[in-house]
């Protein structure tokens, strides 16, 4: 009995084993290329890869290709058939494929019918909704439009260092083309596998941009992702092998001015690498070889030459240490500069020192021109700062200029009224006021609610019924003085005017006030017009009496 008892677990123990690697080997199964071809959409395909080392029955496995028309309807196929050990399976949009490639995809399984932003997905032991999502060209349930997937009359094709499905669309995973004919897509020239080629330099690569003294960015493309190796020799020396520039070592005579590595983690997409410590007026070779993630390193290094500018230099002729401004105020900065092309302004509080600092340009200015004339607003604060430029492209290379002293030198004052001062209706409002180094004033008020439905901001010097700067009127604060009649006419009884305030019209936090103001009505009542007429005697009952 206990030898038929072990004799049970065992069986089972070898059968989960069995049924655990048949499933490992049916579940690798990828896509490796989605295509939509320029010249025709009869070339449409999708391929399929089998990186294990068994074949993988399609039926058995109970495989199906779902593709999701823009994040909507989705259409399921069934797929039979067998994929050989490292072989690939193209299903195809159009019967008439065979004529556009000169052999036959697999129709058995129905066709395969999207454009550049359609997803597509490996379910296993059903379609969607039912199986299990095993591989994915996209997102599920998301229009591919403008995705990092989406590609017009071109194809997308798996890395080939990637052996195994993900069921998280993965951009790293896929280089796309665009746009691609009929002729670049021919699956018989894509046949995926063992990746054995060495990446090709995207056109134009590499090279070197931003070229200063002692700096510049070197710029890599490549078709796949990989590594970059690169060596810095002096200009004429001999040229390096590929595995020399790998190794970043001296070789033969030679000795290296800098090596380093590049990593270059999508395909078509151009990495950068800035590069320090460089000399001026010094011409140098760089030596690059690419390396792609399955260790095919390519066969010869590419050169480009590179020549150092003369030594730049940059000097804050003005303002100077110790100046001190006031707000409002235009400071002139200038300054000389050789050999930069542009710059970047700052202003910094001293006590924080630089690391506080904010820039206040619109962006970077040509350091050609020599000044820039840097307003200080109103609302600023006072006290002490410094003011930095940078190199636009190297902000390492700045130069300062601290302390220099913000004050505010306005003043500003109701002479009249004063607190508690009272006013009547039929007269005259009279404001007068004693200013310094401001322009111009607005004269308005505040009315709590407790003074009736009219509460609320006022603004005399503009429009009466909104508090709106666009109707806001300033007038000369050197004048000194401005009145306003208040006109019984208009006038509804006595107001407690809370607060009376007059205000720098270029910054409203300046501002003076008297508070409370009271305006009386005192002018006695008086008939303008009666009904009936003065005289009448007789009138209809029903008319109105005023």
């Amino acid at each position: 009995m206990k030898k038929k008892l072990l004799y049970y677990k065992f069986s089972v123990v070898m059968m989960l084993l069995f049924m655990g690697l048949y499933s490992y080997a049916q579940s690798n199964l990828i896509i490796s290329k989605v295509t939509d071809p320029k010249d025709t959409y009869q070339g449409r395909f999708v391929q399929l890869f089998n990186p294990t080392s068994s074949d993988i029955d399609l039926s058995a496995g109970s495989w199906y290709l779902v593709k999701q028309s823009n994040g909507g309807s989705f259409s399921d196929i069934e797929l039979t058939g067998t994929i050989q050990a490292g072989s690939v399976f193209v299903i195809a949009g159009y019967s008439d494929f065979s004529t556009l490639y000169g052999f036959d995809a697999d129709m058995t399984s129905g066709q395969i019918n999207g454009n550049g932003d359609d997803g597509y997905f490996l379910y296993q032991g059903g379609g969607h909704g039912s199986g299990t999502l095993i591989d994915a060209y996209g997102v599920v349930d998301e229009d591919g439009s403008g995705k990092p997937w989406e590609y017009t009359d071109g194809l997308a094709e798996r890395n080939r260092n990637i052996s195994a499905p993900n069921a998280t669309w993965t951009a790293s995973e896929w280089i796309i083309t665009r746009p691609a004919n009929v002729a670049d897509m021919d699956p018989a020239n894509h046949v995926f596998g063992t990746d054995t080629e060495a990446p090709s330099w995207t056109t134009g690569y590499p090279k070197a941009v931003r070229v200063e003294d002692t700096r510049g960015t070197f710029l890599v493309n490549l078709d796949e992702p990989g590594k970059v190796y690169f060596i810095i020799v002096p200009a004429g020396a001999d040229a390096p092998t590929a595995a020399q520039v790998k190794a970043g070592a001296d070789y033969g005579s030679v000795t290296l001015l800098d090596h380093d590595t590049i990593e270059v983690k999508q395909a078509n997409t151009t990495a950068a690498f800035n590069f320090t410590g460089a000399q001026p007026n010094t011409s140098a070779d760089i030596w690059f070889v690419a390396e792609d993630n399955a260790g095919n390193l390519q066969s010869a290094p590419e050169k480009i030459s590179v020549t150092t500018t003369a030594a730049r230099s940059l000097s804050f002729d003005n303002p100077k240490a110790n100046d001190t401004f006031s707000l409002g105020d235009t400071v002139k900065l200038k300054w000389t500069s050789v050999n930069i092309d542009s710059l970047f302004i700052g202003v910094y509080p001293a006590s924080q020192g630089i690391g506080a600092v904010f820039f206040v340009s619109d962006g970077a200015i040509a350091a050609a021109a020599g000044a820039y004339d840097l307003v200080i607003p109103h609302t600023a604060e006072t006290g002490d700062l410094g003011m930095v430029l940078y190199d636009a492209y190297d902000t390492t290379f700045k130069k300062q200029v601290a302390p220099l002293t913000v004050t505010d030198n306005r003043s500003l004052h109701f002479t009249k009224p004063q607190d508690n001062d009272t006013v009547y209706v039929g007269d005259s409002l009279t404001f007068k006021w004693t200013s310094s180094n401001i322009d111009s004033v607005l004269i308005g008020g505040y009315i709590s609610g407790d003074n009736g439905p009219d509460g609320g901001y006022f603004m005399l010097t503009g429009d009466l019924d909104h508090f709106d700067t666009a109707t806001f009127r300033p007038i000369a604060a050197a004048s000194g003085v401005w009145k306003i009649y208040l006109d019984p006419n208009n006038m509804g009884g006595s107001i407690k005017l809370d607060s009376v305030f007059i205000w720098d019209a270029a910054d409203m936090h300046f501002k003076d006030y008297a508070s409370p103001v009271y305006i009386l009505d005192t002018m006695p009542m008086r008939i303008t017009h009666s009904m009936p007429s003065f005289g009448m005697t007789d009138f209809i009952p029903t008319a109105p009496i005023g």
